[in-house]
């Protein structure tokens, strides 16, 4: 008897041990790379929101990418863990309805899979593969699968390290770009990729597409039908893009087929293969690829870069002055120039001519162009890249350390919640002055979707001036238009000289 007792004990401490999260560890961050993905063989999804776009819109903390997945695509537990079933019912535009958060069994990661069909409860203990929910469009306005990593720093959930998170899900990370369709390179696959990827234009100039050339080998005993082939390719700028296919192709048993891939790179300089997609009969299957390419140079070159000024105010649409050169005899056209770069707390900015460009051979000719934004972010903005268009492709022509400064108030939304309270909703709000300057905005506004989801309500109040660094709580009501659970909030944000800017909406960190 006390040996069975003791027997129990000793299961139910090694129980405890394998379901709670250990704190003392650190995160060890190879092992993301052996991680699944949610979903089985023989799929693939697209990328159509990467992790840059949700820190800008405030829709994740973490690392997190959308894929395009119809609803009711079975998802399974992409590693061992506790599996948490929870519901997001924040009164937002949107949000992460229902959705899976996925502690490992060290407690140092959370897998989280949002906007899923179907509600669930409670926790259990799952083993990779299991079964864990369906795909849907909960909280979400289309149908789609939100896939997002979060490590432990102490009891909160915060992004990884982007610099140690070289492999994701069992894939490189540089295989997640947008457009890029990800499967589990694990299982099977019948065509196998023969040898390296090769350009049967090497060198060609920035501009002009160059002819990829694939190898792919059936390793079967029956002949295979494909109909499509998608190429990952990586610059060593920094640069990725994926190149695809159709047709319809028949790769004869044990034999080889060669397809030609045509491809626009978008920057000069070195580039190489990383990764093959292939569909075939339905069933789509990824593996690694090799090959190197090469983008020659450009008879148009760069010659000055500078900002219009090199200070700016909030609100003050920045200029970028660039003079073009083209070196060569023949006439050079573009759709329109650009300029990429980042602000102050990492989000994307571009300025454009917003017009074409001809320049005859040995023709020089000096641009500005216009921020496609209004400044609302107060610090050193930087202009990295100057790129030009032609039918719908973009291509950079030089990149650049440049920068400008931007002054003036930032008010950033800390914490809100809102409620419908008697007929009306009820918003609080907490706004932090981020910036430089000691000024008051015009108003502070909030709105949202009444319930029938057609017309808008909106709430405001005025604030005083808050010196940099300080906060303040504000309180807003507007009515809605009938009592139903329907209605939404979708920004909070402030009126300065005539002009609306958002404050940001909350990201959701979430936890255990």
């Amino acid at each position: 008897m006390r040996r069975a007792l003791a027997l129990m004990l000793l299961a139910a401490l090694l129980w405890g041990l394998a379901v709670s999260p250990s704190r003392a560890a650190g995160p060890d961050y190879a092992a993301v790379g052996l991680f699944a993905l949610p979903w089985a063989c023989g799929e693939g999804h697209v990328i159509t929101w990467d992790p840059q776009g949700h820190w800008e819109a405030n829709k994740a903390s973490g690392v997190a990418y959308d894929l395009r997945m119809a609803v009711g695509t079975p998802l399974y537990a992409p590693t061992d863990g506790v599996a948490h079933f929870l519901v997001d019912d924040r009164p937002f535009e949107t949000n992460l309805g229902n959705y899976v958060d996925l502690v490992t069994l060290d407690g140092n990661w959370l897998i989280r899979l949002a906007h899923l069909d179907g509600v669930q409860a409670g926790q259990r203990q799952v083993r990779a593969g299991d079964l864990i929910g369906h795909s849907g469009d909960s909280g979400a306005t289309a149908a789609h699968l939100h896939l997002e990593l979060l490590v432990r720093s102490g009891s909160a959930w915060v992004p990884p390290d982007l610099s140690r998170l070289t492999r994701l899900f069992g894939l490189p990370r540089s295989a997640f770009v947008e457009g890029a369709t990800l499967t589990n390179d694990t299982c099977a696959t019948t065509l196998v990729v023969a040898g390296d990827v090769v350009s049967l234009d090497a060198d060609a100039p920035l501009g002009q597409a160059q002819r990829l050339q694939l190898a792919l080998r059936n390793d079967s005993l029956n002949d295979v039908p494909l109909d499509w082939v998608q190429l990952s390719v990586y610059s060593t700028q920094g640069l990725a893009q994926v190149v695809d296919r159709e047709g319809s192709w028949r790769v004869a048993a044990r034999d080889t087929l060669t397809i030609e891939i045509p491809a626009l790179l978008g920057a000069e300089g070195d580039w190489y293969v990383g990764r093959v997609v292939v569909r075939s009969a339905g069933s789509v299957s990824g593996q690694p690829a090799t090959g190197q390419l090469r983008v020659g140079g450009s008879a148009l070159q760069v010659r000055a870069l500078s900002p219009g000024r090199a200070l700016y105010a909030v609100g003050e649409v920045p200029q970028i002055k660039v003079v073009l050169q083209n070196q060569g005899t023949s006439t050079w056209q573009a759709q329109d120039v650009i300029v990429e770069g980042s602000q102050p707390h990492g989000d994307r900015w571009e300025a454009s001519l917003g017009a074409a460009v001809t320049l005859a051979g040995g023709q020089s000719r000096r641009l500005v162009l216009t921020g496609a934004m209004i400044p609302r972010q107060v610090g050193a903005w930087r202009v990295e890249r100057v790129a030009f268009v032609r039918e719908g492709h973009r291509f950079v022509l030089a990149t650049s350390d440049l920068e400008f400064g931007v002054q003036g108030l930032q008010l950033d939304l800390e914490q809100v919640d809102a409620e419908a309270v008697g007929g009306q909703v009820v918003i609080r709000a907490t706004l932090r002055n981020v910036g430089t300057a000691v000024t008051a905005p015009d108003r502070i506004e909030a709105w949202g979707w009444q319930p029938d989801g057609v017309t808008t309500f909106t709430a405001s109040t005025t604030l005083p001036a808050l010196f940099p660094g300080q906060s303040t709580l504000v309180r807003m009501t507007a009515p809605l238009n009938s009592p139903s659970d329907g209605w939404r909030l979708a920004d909070v944000g402030y009126w300065l000289k005539g002009t609306y800017y958002s404050a940001g909406m909350p990201r959701y960190g979430g936890g255990e």
